[in-house]
């Protein structure tokens, strides 16, 4: 029961990769255009 098997382990890595990813794509978006905006 107290097992943490590497599979399960590196699924959430993969799974919080792609997290991050999809948040930095949207703050890159979401700052060009806010630069759109103000200039």
């Amino acid at each position: 029961m107290g097992e943490n098997p590497p599979i399960m382990l590196a699924s959430l890595i993969k799974v919080t990769n792609q997290s991050l990813m999809s948040l930095t794509q949207a703050s890159c978006l979401l700052t060009a255009d806010l630069r759109k905006i103000i200039l």
